[in-house]
């Protein structure tokens, strides 16, 4: 039975991914099921990895959760935080173009799409996550939202540049493998 578990949790992520877009105007129902989202990825993969049951569907549905999810995230920061957003469309722009050019050198290389978890990533993650919880719940200014954003992309460029680096470099590919210069 537990074996199902962090699947099952992966799907919820997909399911409240879109739901994100469905709750967009209640603010309440909108950071509860974006918690729940920000849950579930931090458990389904806690559990396969406590319990020894990781499969290589589990990495895939977790990967497609996360896109699911980040790319709704994308489309409600466009919304909510256009004019902070377009400071940065450069950033984000060269983010983006590096992730999908990621993408095609996993597809040629290694005949899948594949998404390393790194360190750097996971940390991208946890402070792009954090962003929407940090400015309607707190209620931040401008000027302190502007920095976190600015942090949040210069990471994600770091990040996104190792993973790139890690799929040139290594010819087996290792989706746990923890940064670069980590054996």
């Amino acid at each position: 039975m537990i074996k199902i578990i962090p699947n099952t949790l992966s799907i919820f992520r997909i399911i409240f991914s879109g739901l994100l877009i469905v709750s967009f105007p209640y603010k309440t129902i909108f950071i509860l099921i974006y918690l729940l989202s920000g849950l579930t990825d931090v458990l389904d993969g806690f559990i396969a990895r406590k319990y020894n049951i990781e499969t290589k569907l589990g990495a895939k549905l977790d990967s497609i959760a996360d896109i699911a999810f980040y790319t709704v995230l994308l489309i409600i920061f466009f919304v909510w935080f256009r004019n902070i957003l377009i400071e940065y469309k450069w950033l984000i722009i060269i983010t983006i173009t590096i992730r999908i050019s990621t993408i095609i050198i996993g597809i040629v290389k290694y005949k899948n799409i594949v998404f390393i978890h790194t360190v750097a990533n996971k940390i991208t993650g946890l402070m792009i996550y954090c962003i929407p919880i940090y400015i309607f719940l707190l209620n931040s200014n401008i000027l302190i939202s502007n920095i976190l954003i600015l942090v949040t992309t210069i990471t994600s460029i770091i990040s996104a540049l190792e993973e790139f680096l890690i799929m040139l470099i290594f010819k087996k590919v290792e989706l746990n493998k923890k940064g670069i210069f980590c054996k």
